[in-house]
């Protein structure tokens, strides 16, 4: 895909042209709903979902605040964020509570994209479908100074136009709504503001990209979870690749379609195994850190050799995902592959 954005943005400067609408975007900066800087644009702009985990335990929605629940057999009124210590400390009380939380219903649950439903009962609650659903949790260290810009381009249609975004709620949405015809782009500079006070002025989709990857370890203390090592996690089970993204046409990973089928085991003593149908490939991998935890990928041979790199950061990891990063390539943009567990 990556190859062909020069091409749709080339035709949809030509477009903008025609329908009097400025682009300031260089040639290289057209996103798909799919990219991952829009992963992480939704991220940031989501309805933070996981903060509130201790009472739902579900990183699909949280609950609005104020609410009433039953723990341990104490009733406690829930009136904001500071009372979840209060939450945990009553379930580290004892060891045999059953530290289950009984919301007292009606409540108001959000969704990631904000949209708001009320639950009347428990069943109702345990019957709730997640939406816009990712492998990883919002990014809070962050907010966009808005109004920002996008140039939109239907491949399909052939048709262009500029959109203005509001606030949180249209971001999200504009992007989570993306059909796969449709390219955007960023409209630059512009500004992120920090948690902890101080602003960002980004110009271009990889200081965008770069800003927001640095603030998941500001968020979480580090790209993935503690106490859980990196290397028990890719050591445990069989791993495929869920998105992969380079140069097709040179050295790089090419597109995730070229590793279908094939399964990934990890093995503690540093060698790796792929095997599809009755193809078996075998090459060798490490963890090492330099200023951010790397790993260094080795297949002697085709068809797995695209992915050999010694320069894959590790960007973000959990229990079942964890995700690489080239940020030292030498053609034009970065590369990414994402392995997700069986």
């Amino acid at each position: 895909m990556r190859k062909l954005l020069p091409l749709f943005v080339a035709v949809f400067l030509f477009s903008c042209q025609n329908e009097d609408i400025t682009v300031n975007q260089n040639n290289d900066a057209a996103l798909t709903r799919t990219s991952p800087l829009s992963s992480l644009m939704m991220r940031v702009c989501q309805n933070e979902t996981h903060a509130d985990n201790i009472l739902d335990g579900d990183d699909c929605y949280s609950v609005q605040l104020p609410v009433t629940i039953t723990l341990n057999g104490q009733n406690m009124y829930i009136d904001n964020e500071n009372d979840f210590d209060a939450v945990q400390q009553n379930m580290d009380l004892s060891w045999s509570d059953d530290d289950v939380v009984y919301f007292h219903f009606p409540i108001t649950i959000v969704m990631r994209n904000f949209q708001q439903q009320v639950i009347s009962s428990q069943a109702q609650l345990d019957a709730v479908a997640c939406t816009g659903n990712d492998d990883f949790n919002e990014i809070s260290c962050l907010d966009f100074e808005y109004p920002i810009s996008v140039n939109i381009y239907d491949t399909n249609n052939q048709i262009a136009n500029t959109v203005t975004i509001g606030n949180d709620t249209e971001l999200y949405n504009f992007v989570y709504s993306l059909s796969a015809e449709t390219i955007f782009t960023v409209v630059y500079p512009l500004t992120l503001m920090q948690s902890g006070g101080g602003a960002i002025v980004v110009n271009s989709n990889n200081e965008l990209e770069d800003n927001i990857e640095n603030a998941i370890g500001d968020c979480n203390g580090g790209p993935g979870p503690w106490p859980i090592a990196l290397q028990d996690i890719i050591t445990s089970g069989t791993w495929h690749i869920s998105y992969c993204e380079g140069d097709s046409s040179g050295p790089g990973p090419g597109p995730e379609h070229y590793y279908d089928g094939w399964n990934f085991t990890f093995n503690a003593n540093g060698t790796l195994t792929a095997v599809k149908n009755s193809m078996t490939n075998g090459g060798t991998w490490s963890l090492y850190q330099d200023s951010h935890q790397m790993m260094d990928l080795f297949f002697p041979t085709d068809p797995l050799q695209g992915l050999s790199n010694d320069e894959w950061r590790v960007t973000e990891y959990n229990p079942t995902n964890f995700r690489l990063k080239n940020d030292a390539s030498s053609w034009d943009g970065y590369e990414y592959c994402y392995f997700t567990k069986n």
